[in-house]
């Protein structure tokens, strides 16, 4: 847990001199809600295996739960720009970038 921690800390930047990012203190509690929330993933999805439902099953349900959690904070009008600048190419990548992630 220490060398992922360490890994995290050394791919977020820290160490790096730059003056856009900033540290809140509500991004280090989302950090550590996703944190939290990932840790209970494995928790339940090891109590769902217990009781012989399928590993692809447990997925597609934590798939299908966290779009659904994700759609309000999602900034539409981003999103749209993006595709719009970048046309229909983008869309598609984004597309396949969700399904192989």
């Amino acid at each position: 847990m220490i060398l992922a921690l360490l890994g995290c800390f050394f791919a977020s930047g820290v160490l790096e001199t730059n003056e856009t990012m900033r540290w809140t203190y509500f991004g280090i509690f989302i950090g550590f809600l996703g944190a939290f929330f990932y840790g209970l993933y494995s928790i339940f999805s090891k109590l769902a295996i217990i009781k012989n439902y399928n590993t692809l099953t447990v997925t597609l349900y934590a798939l299908i739960s966290i779009a659904i959690i994700s759609l309000p904070f999602t900034d539409w009008k981003a999103l749209s720009n993006v595709v719009v600048e970048n046309g229909s190419g983008m869309l598609v990548f984004m597309l396949f970038h969700s399904l192989c992630t």
